[in-house]
């Protein structure tokens, strides 16, 4: 569950120190609409990231949940549909598997992106290279 009160009428979301969310990651956060930075990095979110966990947060642009322990393959689909994403960082996770061939493709806002120190599988793909921000 989550350890603060989610408004979905925020663009900004950050897990404070002293407001920490805890447990599994909240499925709720796609209701969040006009979210466009969630920062739940170095908190104790676990689990798996489940499907339909940023369905309705199409505006997002950065969502940094490093330094947890956020286990299970990378959801490359779910990821993919973000396209205004800018920034990714799911770094020092326990994130298994492999980044899917597809996901860069549909990322064309895709700056920066940190998967480091997870249990990942294999290279990343090359059509990473396609992307803009990164030529």
């Amino acid at each position: 569950m989550c350890g603060c009160v989610v408004k979905c009428g925020h663009a900004w979301l950050s897990a404070s120190p002293r407001n920490r969310f805890t447990g599994s990651i909240p499925v709720g956060l796609g209701r969040c609409v006009s979210l466009t930075n969630l920062d739940a990095s170095n908190c104790r979110l676990n689990g798996v990231i489940e499907r339909g966990f940023l369905r309705g947060a199409l505006r997002l642009e950065r969502l940094d949940c490093h330094r947890n322990m956020i286990c299970g393959p990378l959801p490359g689909e779910e990821l993919a549909a973000l396209s205004r994403l800018r920034e990714l960082n799911l770094s020092e996770n326990k994130l298994t598997g492999l980044v899917a061939v597809e996901m860069p493709n549909r990322l064309r806002s895709l700056e920066r992106l940190i998967l480091s120190h997870n249990f990942l599988r294999d290279r990343l793909p090359s059509t990473l290279m396609n992307l803009k921000a990164c030529t």
